[in-house]
């Protein structure tokens, strides 16, 4: 599945389930800045967004509603993540706003969330900057509630193989498994459905005869 497809598909997964002013916060908030985190690190980090919610709602130190960019939820942890712009969260704030969001920040990490702050301008400049912090930052969250479970023991086999030749055939998933071919073509389909293997090219009408890999930043975390 490509990103295009995936982020279609959650955005408007989380718009059904929404209603009244949630939706519409969702409708009107989620813009360019947070879509361009949504493209350019979280996808290329762990190419899945089952448990990112976007426009989140929380209360803050007075019990009135506050909407967060994103809310990662893995297990019981709770991680925020706001992408802030340069002018509308310096330039264009006065004093009061700016002291009513860092207490609202504070009384959010009381009440058991983890912030994470991401500027917008290294989204565009240096994504890989903020790739790599937030791989450490999140790796033994993601790797144990995340990733682990999205592959079973021989999908993951079929990944090293993937890995290592770039192209793997139905044959030699086969072999490696003990498998018929069918049970190998059902493996490797169902890899294509996850965005880690596609077809390779043929002729029209011929049927599928190998498997091109498709690697990722987040490839060390799935093995």
């Amino acid at each position: 599945m490509t990103f295009e497809e995936a982020h279609e598909r959650w955005l408007q997964q989380h718009l059904r389930k929404r209603k009244g002013e949630r939706r519409s916060r969702l409708e009107r908030g989620y813009g360019h800045a947070e879509r361009l985190f949504v493209k350019e690190i979280w996808w290329m980090l762990y190419g899945n967004l089952e448990y990112l919610h976007p426009e989140y709602e929380v209360s803050d130190w007075r019990g009135r509603p506050y909407f967060i960019d994103f809310m990662l939820k893995i297990g019981h942890w709770r991680f925020g993540i706001d992408v802030k712009s340069y002018g509308f969260h310096v330039q264009n704030m006065d004093r009061v706003s700016y002291k009513k969001e860092l207490v609202r920040e504070m009384y959010m990490q009381v009440y058991g969330y983890r912030l994470i702050i991401i500027p917008y301008d290294y989204i565009v400049d240096d994504p890989e900057l903020i790739r790599n912090l937030l791989k450490l930052l999140l790796g033994p969250y993601m790797q144990q509630v995340l990733i682990e479970p999205s592959y079973t023991r021989r999908e993951r086999e079929i990944i090293l193989m993937g890995l290592k030749s770039g192209i793997v055939r139905p044959m030699e998933v086969s072999v490696r498994l003990e498998v018929n071919r069918r049970t190998a073509v059902k493996y490797l389909n169902e890899l294509c459905s996850k965005g880690k293997f596609r077809a390779a090219p043929t002729e029209m009408g011929a049927r599928v005869r190998s498997y091109e890999y498709i690697r990722s930043t987040s490839d060390e975390l799935l093995l």
